[in-house]
């Protein structure tokens, strides 16, 4: 018979069947708001801070639950004015919120997060660019992250192979088909 108590039946998992059973999706793209939420709740929360970019948007993406319901406090950052437009009225009661047009290169991103207030140690950094994520994750100097999320594409296999580093790289026109993008 299956046992109640969560810490008994947890302690027998292994990691896998752990987040599988902790996904959920209030905003997220997929299960990634309940792990969060998980990951928080075993290693405790810091400052409520975090930083997300290639969040189109805002509105279905890894930090929207945290500054939402939670009151956490973030940079969110897209290439895609119109989007930035649409995210700027997304979280115009969501002041704790600042959000940036910015197209993210390994050599601008420390830069962008000093001019809008972010250095040190944070809780959150997700990453969604859809290419070169692994090259500006490489980069980041100025802020400390606890929990680093990071798209990747399943489809591919779980092996080491990223895309070479390109300052102007937009991935329907590196691929048309999208393969240059992350599902878990």
């Amino acid at each position: 018979m299956f046992n109640l108590n969560y810490e008994s039946n947890i302690n027998s998992l292994g990691p896998k069947e752990i987040f599988r059973i902790n996904e959920f999706k209030v905003y997220s793209q997929n299960g990634e708001d309940g792990l969060i939420q998980y990951i928080f709740s075993r290693i405790g929360i810091c400052n409520y801070r975090f930083v997300e970019f290639g969040v189109q948007t805002g509105e279905e993406c890894n930090t929207r639950n945290l500054s939402w319901n939670f009151g956490w406090s973030g940079l969110l950052m897209d290439a895609e004015k119109g989007y930035v437009k649409e995210a700027k009225t997304n979280y115009r009661d969501y002041p704790k919120v600042s959000i940036v047009d910015s197209f993210i290169t390994k050599d601008n991103i420390n830069k962008t997060l000093s001019d809008n207030g972010f250095k040190g140690e944070i809780d959150l950094l997700s990453i969604d660019i859809d290419g070169n994520d692994y090259w500006v994750w490489q980069e980041i100097s100025i802020i400390d992250p606890r929990v680093v999320v990071i798209e990747y594409n399943a489809s591919l296999g779980l092996r080491s192979l990223t895309v070479k580093y390109d300052e102007s790289f937009v991935r329907h026109e590196k691929h048309p088909s999208g393969w240059y993008h992350g599902h878990r």
